[in-house]
């Protein structure tokens, strides 16, 4: 009694292999994988239901931060970023983009540039915030060593 063989070769590639997934399965992913953040940011205001960016509210929130914070955030930074990260994306996946159609890669291509925009953001605006947290903390003691050694 002979065992079957695990299917193998030319016969049993499939259109989708496990390092080619399929364009549902990598929108679940990133989905699962953005839906605290999409969350936060409905929460915020800063995306509606469908996913989109408000503009406006976003604005308005990062315009009422400290100047130290804002003047450190730039879109053209955030676009850069997001490109090289798109760009990655795309090299490392480069053989699994002849298994999709155009409207595919596009699509793929699209969403890939908002997840890597929002990541950059992130990324950028936690920079910001750490280095204004550090020089208040900085000031805060600075100050104190300066009254303790006025009052001695």
């Amino acid at each position: 009694n002979r065992k079957e063989k695990t299917c193998r070769g030319r016969r049993c590639k499939s259109k989708f292999s496990k390092k080619c997934p399929s364009v549902d399965n990598i929108k679940k992913t990133m989905g699962k994988d953005m839906e605290v953040d999409v969350c936060i940011l409905n929460q915020l205001g800063w995306v509606d239901t469908e996913g989109q960016a408000v503009e406006a509210v976003m604005t308005a929130d990062l315009m009422s931060l400290p100047t130290e914070v804002s003047a450190n955030l730039s879109e053209e930074k955030v676009d850069t970023c997001a490109e090289k990260i798109v760009s990655k994306m795309s090299h490392s996946k480069k053989r699994c983009a002849k298994k999709y159609t155009a409207e595919e890669v596009s699509e793929l291509s699209k969403l890939g540039k908002k997840v890597a925009s929002y990541k950059c953001f992130q990324k950028q605006f936690a920079k910001s915030c750490q280095g204004f947290v550090k020089e208040e903390i900085y000031n805060f003691f600075k100050a104190k060593m300066s009254q303790e050694t006025t009052t001695n």
